[in-house]
């Protein structure tokens, strides 16, 4: 199990788009956006996943050397210039979630095909006790759950977020925010499926201390772009 270490930034989000923008949606985040944002420097990887059962249509994150790298320079820079392209669209975004987050924790090496995300909606912010739980106990449980590929621990890094910037004033609503999440990639559907259905893990997680308000969502991979597959 990892825990902590470099401590990568993540960034999640999840949203809805509004029926009639949702065509130019998908061939913006395909052909500009996604890699737009990987070939910002500090950028790892990008991941998009689409609702199978969730109340967000759209779940997508990014892994980043740090928390710091979406807080720098060159990110804000594009934040603030957003292109015609994303002008076009941001404004059929809808109930959209965004967190800056560090990876707290994490075990197995592999990537799923399914996702099952749970989290809790700031400021729910998790004690030293339930990071400790997660960490040390809920995580490598799920390691030996068969076709678990990985499990990722993240928490929200608040210090790390900038100001309101131009791309999020085009959405038109203040964008959501979580405390933390756990994110537990799958080989197969029905893996993912009896995990979402399963009480335990949910269980497991308030008796640990997250609380009662927790959301559950159930996503397919639909595509990842890596930062050396673009800069060389």
């Amino acid at each position: 199990m990892t825990r902590d270490g470099a401590r990568p930034g993540i960034l999640a989000i999840w949203n809805d788009c509004a029926p009639e923008g949702r065509a130019d949606y998908e061939r913006w985040y395909m052909a500009q956006h996604l890699p737009e944002r990987v070939t910002v420097p500090g950028f790892r990887f990008g991941r998009r996943y689409q609702a199978i059962e969730a109340t967000s249509q759209y779940f997508t994150y990014y892994e980043t050397d740090s928390a710091a790298v979406l807080a720098s320079p060159p990110y804000l820079e594009r934040l603030e210039n957003p292109t015609p392209w994303t002008r076009r669209v941001m404004p059929h975004f809808r109930d959209t979630s965004r967190t800056i987050c560090r990876l707290a924790a994490s075990v197995g090496s592999m990537q799923g095909s399914h996702v099952l995300a749970i989290h809790a909606s700031a400021p729910a912010a998790p004690g030293a006790e339930f990071e400790d739980s997660v960490a040390g106990t809920i995580l490598p449980n799920l390691e030996e759950t068969a076709d678990v590929c990985r499990g990722q621990f993240w928490i929200a890094a608040p210090g790390e977020a900038p100001a309101a910037v131009a791309e999020a004033e085009m959405r038109g609503q203040p964008d959501r925010q979580i405390a933390w999440a756990l994110v537990v990639e799958t080989s197969r559907p029905e893996s993912a499926r009896a995990l979402a259905a399963d009480g335990s893990l949910p269980e497991a997680l308030t008796k640990a201390g997250a609380g009662p308000e927790i959301s559950r969502g159930l996503y397919r991979l639909l595509c990842v772009l890596e930062h050396g597959s673009l800069v060389s």
